[in-house]
């Protein structure tokens, strides 16, 4: 109101006569205004193709919002990943572009998925209610951790660790009773029998630490309740990504603007390489690097092409030893 009023537009400092480069300034500053107008008005152009984006983003921005705290999160990695899944298979009949997204969404969880995403799901309080309802991969995920860990505990609890280690398999029948055991214990859970089927332990699961639920209400499972705490303290962070982003800032910034995008990908690849590179090497690690002759450089007899063959099978050999040791 200040801006527009007779009295602000009548003052000695705003009364002067306006340059051609101010009444430009302002016609292009209206149709910039103009333009907004009509794109924040548009409810089928602007607001309803935001809220699909929003609709989809939203899960996996508190995933990392929690990925940035302290606690474990790494049962909630497959919930939100499901989730964002579910949501872009019913944007597919109606928006263009959730159908491509689907399908990166689907390569980068095959990806980066590994039994123990399927574990923790399975395994995490805040999805008891849905426990009773794993799918196939889920199930296997889960079963495939649990022949692990009770191979490990199995291995830890022997007389002779050091020689369990080489004995002892998935397939030992010490670690199959075991893996029984554990089997038995986690279909108590599943179909919420005894304590886990009262009401404060179904609240709790949703609002407890992970670790302090499973040794509050699980202590008369004592393979699954020793078993759960460790799956579900498995780091998870975004690091690695922003780690890239910040790279990629450094590379990709407003003197830069024009550099292509799959040029600075290229360059944010080649960084990495080169900084895994020079830590290995700060570490004592050396490429290895043979010697290559040309014809030029070997008189070619016989004599030499035998010395040759013997040094190459002696350091293939000495190669394969120091690779398998």
């Amino acid at each position: 109101q200040v801006v527009v009023s007779s009295e602000y537009n009548s003052h000695k400092f705003t009364s002067r006569g306006r340059t051609a480069d101010e009444e430009d300034g302002d016609a292009l500053d209206a149709d910039i205004g103009a333009r907004v107008k009509a794109i924040v008005l548009d409810e089928a152009g602007f607001w309803t193709p935001l809220t699909h984006v929003l609709h989809v983003a939203m899960p996996l921005i508190k995933l990392l919002r929690m990925l940035d705290s302290n606690k474990p999160v790494i049962g909630k990695v497959y919930d939100r990943m499901y989730l964002v899944g579910e949501r872009l298979r019913k944007l597919e009949a109606s928006v263009a572009w959730a159908q491509v997204m689907s399908a990166k969404h689907a390569a980068r969880w095959e990806y980066i998925h590994s039994p123990f995403h399927a574990a923790a799901y399975a395994l995490d309080p805040e999805f008891l209610e849905t426990a009773g309802d794993l799918d196939g991969a889920t199930m296997e995920g889960l079963m495939t951790v649990i022949d692990r860990m009770c191979l490990r505990d199995e291995i830890m609890a022997s007389a002779d660790p050091d020689s369990a280690w080489r004995e002892l398999t998935t397939s030992s029948p010490a670690v199959v009773a075991r893996v029984a055991q554990a089997e038995r214990e986690f279909a108590v859970y599943q179909r919420r029998e005894g304590i886990f089927s009262r009401p404060s332990v179904l609240a709790n699961a949703k609002t407890m630490e992970p670790a302090a639920w499973w040794s509050t209400y699980g202590r008369h499972l004592p393979l699954l309740s020793a078993i759960a705490p460790r799956v579900l303290a498995q780091p998870a962070a975004a690091s690695a990504a922003e780690r890239n982003w910040s790279v990629y800032g450094q590379i990709q910034n407003s003197q830069k603007s024009r550099m292509q995008h799959r040029t600075a990908d290229k360059l944010v690849f080649c960084h990495e390489a080169m900084h895994v590179q020079m830590r290995m090497q700060n570490a004592g690690w050396s490429a290895d690097v043979e010697r290559w002759e040309t014809d030029e450089e070997s008189d070619g007899s016989e004599e030499e092409c035998d010395a040759d063959e013997t040094q190459v099978l002696q350091l293939s050999e000495t190669v394969v030893l120091r690779l398998t040791a």
